[in-house]
């Protein structure tokens, strides 16, 4: 493990830290397959996505942005990706995890991931998420949330999906949000 990262140009310090912190991870295994394999190791910010294994609380979203990567992967091999794509000079503030990529470098689709624990984070991490999506220079914005208590029957029960309808919308209405839930149920708007 301490070559592949070491490969990526990180620093000792952060390598120990990661293999310290992978550890300890429940999501061990499925990290270190990621950084084995190497099928990310070309695209741009991989290095900075696995530098954020270091900290425990970021860990949840790494995977989410590594999952996405291969969701994006399967349905078009030929798709060239970015990880934690941050403004260039002049282009405004915004924070990408993961971006699809045109032929000529530019952005097609920028994706903001969150972990929610329960459905009382979920809409308060999609207004994050898109808000760091508002200036990005991308064809189309999308933020995914993964809830990992609360059912999609709950979420719509409670209200919520009025207040994506309304609030979300009438906010970020050139922002696609996609949410899973804890029972499996996916859906966006």
């Amino acid at each position: 493990m301490g070559d592949k990262l070491k490969q990526h140009k990180i620093q000792p310090g952060d390598a120990k830290k990661i293999e310290d912190q992978l550890k300890k991870s429940p999501n061990k295994d499925k990290f270190e397959k990621y950084i084995r394999e190497g099928k990310y190791d070309d695209a741009e910010g991989y290095k900075d996505l696995l530098n954020d294994i270091k900290q425990k609380d970021k860990q949840e979203s790494v995977l989410q942005a590594l999952e996405l990567a291969d969701r994006i992967k399967k349905s078009d091999n030929t798709k060239k990706l970015a990880f934690e794509r941050k403004p260039k000079q002049g282009e405004g503030k915004f924070d990408i995890d993961v971006a699809e990529l045109n032929a000529d470098g530019t952005i097609d689709k920028a994706y903001q991931v969150k972990t929610a624990e329960n459905l009382n984070k979920s809409l308060k991490n999609a207004n994050k998420a898109a808000s760091q999506l508002e200036n990005a220079p991308a064809n189309e914005k999308i933020v995914e949330i993964k809830i990992k208590d609360g059912t999609w029957k709950e979420f719509a029960e409670s209200g919520r999906e009025e207040t994506v309808k309304t609030n979300f919308k009438e906010k970020y209405p050139d922002t696609e949000l996609r949410i899973e839930f804890s029972d499996g149920v996916k859906k966006q708007w």
